[in-house]
């Protein structure tokens, strides 16, 4: 069965030698043990990205034949971005920040890279909406593309 992963996704996994479909086996064998299709925190092949890139990979899900991350960065004093895949059409990007309302409007359309540096998976991924949250971050919706494997 085909599947479809996200440009950040492809990158992370690339990066860390690890092929989408030793991630969607290894989901598939939760799914066959009764368990829910994510690959947590602590499962191998996530600790393996994590190592090979630096990069907080915190979670591996399964939705509607789609492989969804979520990734944690985090400073000595907490979170201090954060992106998630909750569909393909649904991608935010949080971080701590404040910005005029205008910015928000220009960033429409414009590269994540024009307002933050996050890491190297996360290069090539549009601004779609930004709005600012009622604790002093930024939600960014944003826009990946998305491959087949």
């Amino acid at each position: 069965m085909r599947r479809a992963l996200s440009s950040p996704s492809t990158s992370l996994f690339e990066q860390a030698n690890v092929q989408p479909e030793e991630l969607d086996a290894a989901i598939e064998d939760l799914v066959w043990a009764k368990a829910s299709a994510i690959l947590r925190f602590d499962h191998p092949l996530l600790r393996q990205v994590r190592a090979a890139t630096g990069v907080n990979l915190v979670q591996v899900a399964r939705r509607s034949r789609n492989l969804l991350i979520e990734i944690e960065q985090r400073s000595e004093i907490g979170p201090s971005w954060q992106y998630r895949e909750h569909t393909p059409r649904r991608c935010t990007f949080s971080c701590r920040g404040q910005l005029p309302a205008t910015i928000e409007t220009a960033l429409q359309g414009e590269l994540l890279e024009q307002l933050v540096i996050p890491a190297a998976a996360l290069q090539g991924i549009t601004i779609a909406n930004v709005a600012k949250s009622g604790d002093g971050w930024l939600n960014i919706d944003v826009a990946p593309s998305w491959h087949r494997f």
